[in-house]
């Protein structure tokens, strides 16, 4: 305050001595001589401690101009005892932050003439002066003051001070990042303070020194700095400086994870800072221990530590460091698989971040609490989390939050089969992705919308995601992430029958799986490479893709995987009708089936075991082993097996001329299929009836199976098999003499055979056409349909000469 004296209350001897200058007692004129000068001193001394601060300086100033010109000698005891009065004065200024006025004293002091006790009280002034300045940050003057102090303190012998100085001279280069000349004070104080055996001062500049090296990534220089001053401390002891020491230690052992001293380091502090009861420092320490237990994996001594700074941060009310405490807590439950843990921790952390109006750690909690109940299956809250990070996100502009969000949005739609959605967030994801540079997961988010896609049968779209998330794995240098790509573009060309560009895909899926260790759908790539070559008819190709897949999946030890490339072995061996080669694959697999106790992989080879007897037309061991699938199939409760079993059942039976028993199977498979629903199985088996009626002339029954045959095959769009059914209905009409009805069904045939460009059976058609106008005498027409029927022949580069036989 203005109005108040700021000097110290002043001791006894000081006060008489003032009352001697001030006495009316008029002393002789020697005596006056002598002391008039220091009266005239006394007199502005006494002005300055004036209540009212417009007259202390003035006042001062008077009796200062008033004392020079006087030349005798003054008592010297006088002149300290008023000039620390003056250095009190200014001190307590300068504690009230009234520099201006401070610096006024202060260098008045420093103008006074110097000679013996004032040399020392002169240079105290100009360190007070290099103060003031370093509180107003005038670092030029605060350097000058500084180093004038030195030369001063220097010239009357007090190393305290002038280590004291230097300390603080190293401060304000420190300040100014002029770290050398920071050093070299510091290192300067140090020496003094060693020569003085001050402990104190010289565990000040040694944790300060710590301080600069830490800055400069001199940790070598820091750690030994550091552990020197804490020593140093504890010795003094100053528990506060030897805990921030430890802190510090901790800080560079974490930063080049040495752990084990990290966490040593950092619990002395911890200790101490307990024990002087600086709790703030406590609870930081605690959380930086709880760091270094996470990144030792030492999980139950950091959720330890993290728990006991997050109790401190809440008894100071420390919102934003208990947060983090608890987001801390989350990451490490959520590493543990503690997910009820880790999702109550960070609710905990995404409401006080809320509550501090912290929007982006608010909207990374609540990522993190969606990945919680993703990995517990619990995709609604999963996808109520990561919308309202998303949000968030969205609210504070961060582009890469809101893809992210977005792509695990899509992820916990996609895993309830909500594809529509998925889709949509995914879609999103890659539309925000594009202006975010460097999208970590942008190759991901492809590869998963083309998932989404293949899921909806939407596969053009399917395959211009993976083609495009392919070449983003590129880009980055993901072999194993192509290769992936690449793997699901060859299912999505396969599902369109796109054969050959599936075989491509799966090639180079293949080829790129040979540089990346431990790929784990290699032996996927090779097996589905094999699906694709069997079904362009490449049997060795095909058997030669599956014996490597069988081979891959031995090595990952992937029993199943290896039953079902035999099993596709045994197919391609037998599509070449090498029947030795393909009942020793189909027996390996079995046997693998049956230790997996897999009965469904069982019937499968009793399947594919019928198939070779079958080919080979040795029709009662074929029943023999469809027989037995069919009885698996219905143990199991598998329909699809079941009707496949029985159809080709059937098929046995009709080849065997056992037409009650092929009846029997057929009309058990379609009553399978009907229910499956299963339409084309359904026509299939209504086809075959058909035959096995009419063989029987029970013509109502082949006409109704060959009849509803021919509208299935219809409704589904099989073209042929509509036209294969619709020619059999013309023949069972035509042997029943039924021109007219017979001329219909073979003439929609006929078109069918057109537009689909089969000139076999639109040959056929023709020929048939042609007996049954010749049988009418219809001659013209007959002419004209055998000649279009010959014309379908040649253009299979065929000649049929039957046709030209009934013409002439």
């Amino acid at each position: 305050m203005a109005d108040k004296i700021p000097v110290p209350k002043l001791d006894s001897g000081t006060r008489s001595r003032l009352k001697a200058v001030q006495a009316n007692s008029v002393p002789s004129t020697r005596e006056y001589e002598e002391r008039s000068q220091f009266a005239m001193l006394g007199n502005s001394m006494t002005n300055s401690l004036e209540p009212d601060s417009r007259d202390r300086p003035s006042a001062f100033s008077r009796g200062v101009e008033e004392s020079r010109p006087q030349s005798a000698a003054v008592p010297e005891n006088f002149k300290v005892a008023a000039i620390q009065l003056l250095l009190e004065a200014a001190r307590r200024y300068y504690e009230s932050a009234r520099y201006e006025d401070a610096a006024s004293l202060f260098q008045q002091v420093v103008q006074l003439p110097t000679g013996g006790g004032n040399r020392s009280q002169s240079a105290e002034a100009l360190y007070w002066l290099g103060k003031i300045f370093t509180a107003q940050g005038k670092w030029n003057d605060v350097e000058a003051y500084y180093s004038q102090a030195q030369d001063a303190y220097a010239s009357v012998g007090d190393h305290s001070a002038l280590a004291k100085t230097l300390k603080e001279l190293g401060g304000v280069y420190y300040r100014q990042s002029k770290l050398a000349e920071a050093e070299e004070s510091f290192t300067l104080a140090k020496n003094i303070f060693d020569s003085l055996h001050d402990d104190q001062g010289r565990a000040d500049v040694l944790y300060t020194l710590g301080e600069i090296y830490r800055h400069q990534c001199l940790y070598t220089k820091a750690v030994l700095s550091y552990t020197q001053a804490e020593e140093t401390y504890a010795r003094v002891p100053y528990e506060q400086g030897q805990a921030n020491a430890l802190y510090w230690l901790g800080e560079i052992y974490s930063s080049e994870s040495q752990y084990t001293k990290a966490a040593s380091a950092y619990a002395r502090a911890e200790e101490i800072y307990g024990h002087v009861n600086n709790f703030t420092d406590q609870a930081d320490v605690l959380y930086k221990l709880g760091g270094v237990y996470r990144r030792q994996c030492l999980y139950a001594e950091a959720i330890s530590s993290y728990t006991q700074a997050e109790e401190a941060y809440a008894r100071l009310s420390y919102e934003q460091d208990q947060a983090n405490a608890l987001y801390w807590l989350g990451e490490i439950y959520s590493s543990e698989s503690q997910y009820t843990k880790a999702a109550s921790a960070y609710a905990r952390a995404e409401e006080i971040y809320g509550h501090a109006n912290n929007f982006p750690d608010q909207a990374n909690a609540l990522y993190k609490l969606g990945e919680v109940y993703r990995r517990q299956s619990q995709y609604g809250e999963a996808a109520s989390s990561y919308t309202r990070a998303e949000n968030f996100y969205a609210h504070i502009g961060d582009d890469m939050g809101r893809a992210s969000a977005l792509l695990r949005l899509g992820d916990a739609y996609s895993a309830q089969s909500e594809h529509n959605k998925a889709a949509s967030a995914y879609a999103l994801a890659e539309g925000i992705s594009n202006h975010v540079e460097n999208f970590p997961d942008r190759a991901d988010l492809l590869y998963k919308l083309g998932d989404v896609y293949l899921r909806r049968s939407q596969y053009g779209e399917a395959v211009s995601s993976y083609t495009r998330a392919e070449n983003a794995y590129a880009d980055i240098g993901d072999d194993m992430g192509r290769a992936s790509a690449l793997l699901r573009l060859g299912d999505a060309y396969s599902a369109q029958s796109e054969h050959d560009k599936a075989a491509s895909a799966y090639a180079l899926a293949e080829e790129i799986s040979d540089h990346v260790d431990n790929f784990p759908d290699r032996a996927d790539v090779l097996y589905k490479l094999g699906d694709v070559y069997l079904r362009r008819s490449q049997y060795g190709e095909a058997a030669s893709s599956y014996t490597r897949a069988e081979t891959a999946y031995a090595h990952i030890g992937d029993d199943m995987g290896r039953a079902n490339a035999l099993l596709r072995l045994g197919d391609a061996y037998r599509a070449q009708s090498e029947y030795t080669k393909a009942a020793s694959a189909y027996s390996r697999a079995r046997e693998i089936y049956h230790h997996l106790s897999n009965d469904e992989g069982e019937a499968n080879v009793s399947c594919g075991l019928g198939k070779i007897y079958f080919g080979q037309s040795k029709y009662t061991q074929a029943a023999s082993f469809y027989t037995e699938a069919v009885s698996i199939y219905a143990q199991i409760g598998s329909d699809e097996g079941e009707a496949n079993a029985n159809y080709m059942l059937g098929d046995v039976n009709r080849r065997q001329r056992k037409y009650t028993d092929a009846i029997s199977t057929y009309t058990r498979a379609g009553e399978i299929y009907a229910g499956i629903p299963d339409e084309e199985g359904q026509a299939n088996t209504l086809y075959w009836l058909g035959e096995l009626y009419s063989n029987q002339s029970q013509h109502a029954e082949a006409a109704s199976s060959y009849t509803r045959a021919e509208q299935i095959y219809g409704r589904i769009s099989n073209d042929k098999g509509q036209a294969d059914a619709l020619y059999e209905l013309g023949e069972l009409y035509r042997r029943q003499s039924q021109y007219v009805q017979a001329i219909s069904f073979y003439t929609r045939a006929q078109e069918i055979y057109a537009r689909i460009g089969n000139d076999e059976g639109e040959g056929n058609v023709w020929q048939r056409l042609g007996e049954t106008y010749y049988i009418q005498y219809k001659i013209p027409d007959a002419t004209l349909a055998y000649v279009r029927s010959e014309e379908s022949y040649a253009r299979l580069g065929e000649y049929v000469g039957r046709p030209s036989a009934w013409l002439w």
